[in-house]
């Protein structure tokens, strides 16, 4: 099911933005990445963790974890 969550996110799940922020989080070099920067990608993530919530593992799973703007098909 795809809300109108994911139009706010330009088409794309909160599943590939929560990835590719990682990505940037981890590959930015600490002098290239300000600390207020860090601090922006970080509330992002844990944002985006509220909408689409991962199981301890960190794997977000099918259904029992689904929120409605999850990006799921269920």
């Amino acid at each position: 099911m795809m809300t109108d969550f994911t139009f706010i996110l330009n088409g794309y799940t909160p599943k590939m933005v929560r990835e590719a922020l990682c990505v940037a989080e981890t590959d930015m070099r600490p002098d290239k990445l300000g600390r207020q920067d860090r601090k922006v990608i970080a509330a992002l993530i844990q944002a985006i963790d509220i909408i689409r919530p991962l199981d301890e593992d960190g794997r977000h799973g099918t259904g029992a974890l689904c929120t409605g703007y999850c990006g799921c098909d269920f």
